[in-house]
This record gives structure tokens, sequence and C-alpha cells, in this order.
């Protein structure tokens, strides 16, 4: 009776462990493995990392891949290469890669895209999210055979819950931006770039500025030269090199809508500012292109965003516009 009560006990206690969630912690995200899968295929240099959580069980199928990085990536062009790298792989077949379209992945904004595909003869699907939050950019594969889909809905929800972006090393103290004659702060979660041609100007300088983040709406292009021009007229050709006709969607032109140009500031330079709206697939954006003359240098800055995301975008808008100062 002794003994087999000793190997009840060890069976109870071993089978306790194996149903034990994981916490896992690498490259400045948080994730929990459920009880019943385990985590496996771990790797991780100075800017990547990525794992794999899979359901246990001899017949289980399902596997959650999450490939870190923390450079900037474009997540359509993500997706690509993704696409990519499966058509390379013989023992896929059929792969087909459905239309991405924005939603969630637990609590964050993602690009996300259904998939379906053959493997070992069965049939099978999952879902391609890509998402973007503190500096960190994650590819998520969720995979399974469609005949098992119902039995792993609840290890996939409990995954896609418990994903937390911490990033201790993320900085939201912003960049400081210099160029020829003027100079700004580029918001942490804000990219620029430097553009090296411009309509037909040979002396000035551009920079756009856009938010980053799935979905993400926020959009500020400068322009300086070096010399007094109409600011009114300034604005005037910038509208129309911006939003020419030839190179904009059909339903931004059509719907775009100037109002009155006004006396206004941009930071502490006084000039004019014209406000306008346009749609862009059905969503309704606001912007306003500013002009303004100081110590022989003109600038124009254009900043535009969904008016669904007037909030999210404010705070980058302001930052832009505050720290703005003419070298």
């Amino acid at each position: 009776m002794k003994k087999v009560f000793f190997i009840t006990v060890v069976v109870a206690i071993c089978f306790s462990c194996v149903q034990q969630e994981k916490q896992i912690n690498i490259k400045g995200i948080s994730v929990t493995c459920p009880a019943g899968w385990k985590v496996t295929d771990v790797e991780e240099d100075d800017d990547n990392a990525s794992f794999s959580i899979e359901k246990k069980g001899i017949s289980a199928s399902a596997t959650i891949t999450i490939a870190i990085t923390q450079i900037d990536v474009d997540p359509e062009d993500l997706l690509v290469e993704f696409q990519e790298e499966v058509d390379k792989k013989s023992d896929i077949k059929n792969f087909v890669l459905q239309e991405p379209y924005i939603d969630k992945y637990g609590n964050y904004k993602a690009l996300l895209a259904p998939c379906t595909f053959d493997v070992s003869g069965q049939k099978a699907e999952g879902i391609i999210y890509v998402l973007y939050d503190r500096g960190v950019t994650l590819l998520i594969v969720e995979e399974w055979f469609t005949k098992d889909r119902n039995a792993n809905v609840e290890g996939v929800k409990s995954i896609r819950e418990s994903l937390v972006i911490t990033n201790p090393s993320y900085s939201e103290l912003g960049t400081r931006v210099d160029l020829d004659n003027f100079s700004f702060t580029c918001p942490a979660e804000w990219k620029y770039v430097e553009i090296e041609e411009y309509m037909e100007l040979e002396e000035f300088s551009c920079v756009e500025i856009q938010k980053k983040g799935i979905g993400s709406s926020g959009y500020v292009s400068i322009i300086s030269i070096d010399a007094e021009v109409d600011l009114l007229g300034f604005i005037g050709m910038h509208a129309e090199y911006f939003f020419d006709e030839e190179d904009t969607d059909e339903e931004i032109f059509e719907t775009l809508v100037f109002k009155d140009a006004e006396t206004a500031k941009y930071g502490k330079y006084d000039g004019i500012t014209l406000p306008y709206t346009f749609k862009s697939s059905s969503v309704k954006f606001e912007g306003k292109i500013s002009a303004f003359f100081e110590g022989g240098v003109s600038v124009l800055v254009l900043q535009q965003g969904a008016i669904t995301q007037r909030d999210e975008n404010s705070d980058g808008f302001k930052a832009i516009e505050k720290s703005f100062k003419i070298e």
C-alpha cells in the first residue's frame, strides 16, 4: 500500500508541474505559456529574438511563433518577406495569404492576415500578425491543423491576452534633429527621413516625419528655403505639389476641401495657416499647411492625420511644433 501511495503522489506532483504556466521574458516583451503548452526554439542576438510556443500532446498541431526585432520595420514589407520565406519551403503547399487588415493582438493594434495551406497531407490554417509598440516590432505566426481549430481556441486566446511589451531600453525623450537652417525634436514614437529632392528647388532643406505604429496616420513635412517668399504663394505651390491630381488617390482628390487661410503662429513664429480636409479609404482626415518667415528663412510645415486619431497624434504634433527652431 505504501509503495502504491508513493507512486500516486509522485505522479500527482509531476502532473501538477506539467500543468503550470510559464512566463517568458525576452527582448522587452513578456508573454505567458499556458499549461499544456511548451516553449521551444529560443534564439536571441543583439537586436532580434524568436521563440515558439507549442501545444503538448502526440496529436497536437498548434504552434505560435513570435519573432522580435528592435529595428523599425514596415509592417507590409514584413508580410511580403514572410510569404517569400514560406514559398521556399518544400513541405508547405498551396499557401494563400489573405488581404491584411488592422485589428488587435491582445491589447495592441496589429496588421493581420489570415492564411491557409497544406502540410503533411492535411489542411492547415493560421493568422499572421505584425505589431509595433515602444520601439519593438513583433511578427507573430499562429498556425494549426484546420480540424484542431476548436481545440486550440483557449490556449491561443490566452497567449494573445498575456502579451505585454515593456522594453526597458525604450526612451521617450525623442531625438533632436538638426538640418541646415532649422531643428526640431522628433518624438520617440515618430520617425523622420530627410528628403533630397523636392519639386525643382535647388537650395532647400526638407524632412518628413511619421508616427510609428500599425495604422497610424500622423504625418508632418517641413520645407525651408534661404529666401523671403510670398507665404500664401508658397502654401499654394506646396498644396498643388502635395495633392497633384495625377499622383493623388482619386478619393482624396475628389474630397479635398481647403478652407480660408488665416494668420496663425507655428510655435513662436507668426505666419499663415491653410486648413484642409479629405477622405482616404472612407476615413476623414484633417490637416493644415503653415508658412512663416524669420531670419532670412522661409519655412512651410504640413501636418495631417485621421480625425479618429486626433488624440493619438496631438502630443506628437505639439512636441514637433514646440521644439521647432530656425537656426
